[in-house]
């Protein structure tokens, strides 16, 4: 803003110009300059051009850091405003019984399909959402169960969880299908960046202390870390590494002749790193099938999805 104001302490023919310089240039100044007024009009325009010149330049040349927090809402904006999204990632679980490895292939589509492939050492698991039915096939036993799918991909990742017994972690998939950050994510920080073939990449942390479900169900602390294409905003890498936690397992008891709970402690790191991605893929409903094995066998279904 400029204004221009006379002043009793300055000579009768001079006028005082105030520029004032707003946030957006990043410089907080008053800045007042003496004109004579008969020639005020030639001397104030180029006067006023070379202070906001002089401003823009020294602005430029002071860049703001993003904060761990922006970093992360910017991912998820990202992610949550695809139509389509594919993956394919590698995930290490360690855990004091050993380790698992595990190859994850998915595409997914708004509103509600979803296809999901886990190649493990146990074997293969397929998930799939077709916009009407969720199901869930074990391709080595050749079974099935199906059941109605979740009108949104958020409903369609918890019957994720609740029928196929498939956590998510909060990678792409999670943040595609419109899912949040927990409100309970403590001191996220960018622990470092680093320019690899002339991106920036930048490495967040985060922790999320235990809570309780609504099905009453304690979680454990969590401490997160995601590796993150800051161009793109997509993640390519997310690790999680638990508290360590009591769970019952159930052993047989040779002095009761049957089995019985016993507690165990562990911890869990999980490791999930993507190898390929797409965003925005071309897919259509045709793509989300899962082609099962002649004679397949239907061992179950559950209620409505939400």
């Amino acid at each position: 803003m400029l204004t221009l104001f006379t002043n009793n302490c300055l000579q009768p023919n001079h006028l005082a110009a105030t520029l004032r310089l707003g946030a957006s240039s990043r410089v907080h100044a008053i800045l007042i300059a003496l004109f004579p007024v008969d020639t005020m009009k030639i001397n104030l325009p180029i006067m006023v051009a070379l202070l906001v010149s002089t401003c823009r330049t020294s602005g430029a040349s002071q860049p703001v850091q993003p904060t761990a927090a922006n970093i992360l809402q910017r991912c998820q904006q990202m992610y949550a405003a695809l139509h389509s999204y594919s993956e394919s990632a590698d995930v290490v679980v360690h855990s004091p019984s050993g380790t698992v490895t595990q190859k994850i292939e998915l595409i997914l589509m708004r509103p509600n399909y979803l296809l999901i492939k886990v190649i493990a050492e146990g074997g293969v698991r397929e998930v799939c959402s077709n916009g009407k039915q969720f199901t869930v096939y074990v391709p080595t036993a050749n079974r099935y169960s199906v059941g109605p799918t979740s009108a949104t991909l958020k409903g369609v990742l918890d019957l994720l969880a609740t029928q196929a017994q498939m956590g998510t972690i909060f990678n792409g998939l999670y943040f595609a299908a419109g899912k949040l950050l927990p409100a309970n994510l403590k001191n996220p920080k960018l622990a470092r960046t680093q320019v690899l073939n002339g991106k920036i990449y930048g490495t967040v942390t985060a922790f999320v202390p235990a809570s309780k479900s609504k099905a009453r169900r304690k979680s454990v602390d969590v401490n997160w870390t995601w590796f993150i294409n800051m161009s793109t905003n997509q993640i390519l890498r997310t690790d999680a590494l638990s508290s360590p936690f009591t769970i019952t397992v159930p052993v047989l008891s040779k002095s009761k002749g049957k089995m019985v709970g016993h507690p165990v402690t562990m911890h869990l790191e999980v490791h999930s790193a993507v190898t390929k991605s797409a965003l925005n893929p071309l897919l259509t409903a045709a793509d989300f099938t899962i082609h099962m094995k002649p004679g397949a066998q239907r061992i179950g279904s559950f209620s409505q999805g939400r």
